[in-house]
C-alpha cells in the first residue's frame, strides 16, 4: 500500500486544530490561524507546538482532521 501521509500540523499555526476546556458541558474552540491556546498553556514556537506546564487548568487540543482506522503516527518529542 502507499504511504498517504497526511500532516495534522503545518508548523506555522492551530489551523485544523480545536481547543476544549476539561468542564463536562465546555464549548469547543476552533483555534485555526492562532499561535496560541490557552492563556499560553499551548504555544507554536520555531514550527513545533510546546506545552508550557506553568500554566494551569484542564485543557486540551486536539486535529480537527478526522483519523479512521488503521493509523501511524509520527512525531517527535522534546522534554525540557
Amino acid at each position: 500500500a502507499a504511504d498517504s501521509a497526511t500532516a495534522l500540523f503545518n508548523g506555522k499555526d492551530f489551523t485544523g486544530w480545536k481547543q476544549k476546556p476539561g468542564k463536562k458541558d465546555a464549548a469547543v474552540e476552533a483555534i485555526d490561524g492562532k499561535t496560541e491556546a490557552f492563556k499560553g498553556r499551548f504555544k507554536v514556537e520555531d514550527g513545533a507546538i510546546v506545552i508550557d506546564g506553568k500554566v494551569k487548568g484542564d485543557a486540551w487540543i486536539e486535529s480537527t482532521i478526522p483519523v479512521e482506522g488503521d493509523a501511524t503516527i509520527r512525531f517527535e518529542f522534546n522534554p525540557g
